[in-house]
């Protein structure tokens, strides 16, 4: 199995979680 293809695909799943957790904080915000 090819190392840097895992990093990459891990880097990519931890942005995409990175950018719905922040915009789930703003959708979120307003409410507090």
């Amino acid at each position: 199995m090819n190392s840097a293809l895992q990093v990459r695909s891990l880097r990519e799943h931890i942005s995409h979680a990175g950018v719905c957790a922040v915009r789930t904080f703003f959708v979120r915000l307003p409410d507090l």
